[in-house]
């Protein structure tokens, strides 16, 4: 009796839980051709918002809840596949993937003008791009002519308008605003960029100043308030406040220093006196000692007395999200009231380059990492402040500032290692 009352127990029990048939499943993706393994491939169980990624062997481990699976593989670089796992299986596995033929999803993109002529990667360079409301903003130099051409075309790449920007010197990069300006920033000022009705054209010269003052320091826009970060001390002391637009009124709502460097920097500059630029005196000896006084003082500002972590302030599903590299948190605002803060992690990551993505349009968060293969972009949950490998630039380590997201897509700038110049513009999807 006892036998029969276990026996139905048991077969109850199987079939009322729905944890039965649950095991993980160990296994290591595996390029077709080279017999190597993959990293960065994304592992997604069907009808479900669970899943996970290889590491840098091509080996995952995933948890099952119920049999029969079905696990969808997918990579950039290689064709998806699906696997049905229809019972438990013990051990490693492997599963094989296809490198793509064609790379559908990446494309360069030229200027308009004599796009064909200018193939030659001595004659052409891209200095700066910028994405701006779905269009692609390109600062382009043809070398051939000796003159920058500025160029915006579709999110595709697809190339619209073009103007000569021959009145212009030095032309340095492209800059834009916490209100979605963008600026093309030249020696003496800053020049928005206009492109109504289908025509490029460049708006009244804002002074330097008045940018550096005004224009530079403004890093967010959410609604009605414009969120600033403002810098003394070198960096050292980081003001953040809020504009209201209708209002105009401002408020600080955050106030992050290091109050022991910054007694030391004090100290320090009161020792080299002014720093900075010195008089030329036609006394050598003493002309000596003014230079090497100018680079020390160069040497407090850029190296020994500036921040080590940035700080980045964006919003997410309406809240503004601080991302307090300082202090290490994250921290979430809402109306100027703190919600909650959390421990970043990340920062405890060697790998991690110190930089930080923002994608406008989704409003993710992504970390840049350094890896075997080339640049990680690592998507930051904000609740957690754990990360997830979404996407690898497989390039050399080149200059982080040629990096963008926008719209679930990795845009950036290849270089030629021989000549040191950035030749084209690519893009590629994150997982």
């Amino acid at each position: 009796m006892k036998l029969k009352l276990l026996l139905i127990i048991c077969i109850y029990s199987l079939i009322s839980n729905p944890s039965f048939g649950q095991f993980l499943l160990e296994g290591k993706v595996i390029d077709h051709n080279s017999n190597e393994g993959i990293e960065g491939v994304n592992i997604a169980i069907q009808d479900s918002n669970e899943g996970t990624i290889t590491d840098g062997n091509g080996m995952f481990l995933v948890k099952l809840k119920e049999t029969p699976s079905i696990l969808i593989f997918s990579h950039v670089k290689y064709e998806n596949d699906t696997i049905d796992i229809v019972s438990e299986i013990g051990g490693i596995q492997n599963f094989y993937l296809k490198p793509q033929v064609r790379l559908l999803d990446e494309f360069v993109i030229y200027s308009i003008e004599e796009s064909q002529a200018l193939s030659e990667i001595e004659k052409y360079s891209i200095k700066d791009f910028e994405i701006v409301k779905d269009k692609i903003y390109s600062l382009d130099y043809h070398g051939s002519f000796k003159k920058y051409v500025l160029t915006a075309s579709d999110i595709e790449g697809n190339a619209k308008q073009s103007l000569k920007l021959n009145q212009l010197k030095p032309i340095e990069q492209f800059h834009k605003s916490c209100d979605g300006i963008l600026y093309l920033l030249s020696g003496d000022g800053a020049y928005p960029i206009n492109n109504d009705n289908e025509q490029l054209a460049l708006g009244s010269k804002v002074p330097k100043t008045t940018f550096e003052q005004f224009i530079l320091p403004c890093k967010l826009k959410n609604g009605n308030k414009l969120y600033y970060i403002n810098e003394e001390f070198n960096g050292l002391k980081q003001i953040i406040s809020t504009y209201r637009i209708k209002e105009k009124t401002n408020r600080v709502i955050r106030v992050i220093a290091n109050e022991e460097l910054i007694y030391a920097y004090k100290e320090d500059q009161a020792l080299m006196g002014q720093g900075g630029n010195s008089i030329r005196i036609n006394n050598i000896e003493t002309n000596r000692a003014m230079r090497n006084r100018e680079h020390e003082a160069v040497f407090l500002k850029k190296i020994l007395y500036k921040p080590e972590f940035p700080l980045y302030i964006t919003k997410q599903n309406g809240k503004v999200v601080l991302l307090n590299h300082i202090e290490g948190k994250i921290e979430l605002y809402q109306n100027n009231w703190l919600l909650h803060e959390i421990d970043i992690t990340y920062m405890e990551d060697k790998q991690w380059l110190k930089s930080i993505l923002i994608d406008e349009k989704t409003e993710k968060i992504y970390g840049i990492f350094k890896l075997k293969k080339g640049i990680g972009i690592k998507e930051i949950n904000i609740e957690s402040g754990q990360t997830k490998l979404v996407s690898i630039i497989d390039v050399a380590l080149q200059n982080l500032k040629t990096i963008r997201i926008f719209d679930g897509h990795v845009f950036y700038l290849k270089k030629n290692v021989p000549n040191g110049i950035f030749t084209g513009l690519f893009y590629q999807g994150i997982m």
